[in-house]
């Protein structure tokens, strides 16, 4: 895990770079005050910079995620008043034994899925069980 996060670090800076050298090089080519173009510039060197994250992340940072299903995050530091990780940590220990489902942050918002998982199932509940059932489901 450490790797990913430092491989992570590294792309990230690579993006910026790239991006900046992406506007710059399109403003020594074709100089320009145009607020138009400027806008135009910016968005090829964010799109280039965004492609070099897709790729980078998908066959250096992240290899071999093709082997899981899904990608859970969680909260190191939840910077939460004491009720809301009290409520957290209660509806976590909830689900988890109600439902036999493994996890340390329920409602993270960081979840990746693969495409397939949502083929096999339809999803039935709204609001707040959501989470909860599409890892009940996945088991």
């Amino acid at each position: 895990m450490f790797w990913e996060i430092v491989r992570f670090a590294i792309v990230s800076v690579a993006n910026t770079v790239i991006d900046l050298l992406t506007l710059n090089g399109l403003l020594l080519l074709f100089p320009t005050q145009n607020a138009t173009l400027l806008v135009a510039y910016n968005s090829v060197a964010y799109t280039v910079g965004a492609l070099n994250s897709f790729v980078l992340n998908k066959y250096w940072t992240f290899h071999g995620i093709e082997h899981y299903d899904a990608v859970l995050g969680y909260r190191v530091n939840r910077q939460d008043t004491w009720m809301r990780k009290l409520n957290a940590w209660g509806w976590t220990m909830l689900v988890s034994i109600v439902f036999d489902i493994k996890g340390r942050d329920i409602d993270c918002a960081f979840k990746l899925y693969r495409a397939e998982i949502f083929r096999r199932f339809i999803l039935e509940t709204r609001g707040a069980m959501i989470n909860a059932e599409i890892l009940y489901k996945m088991k």
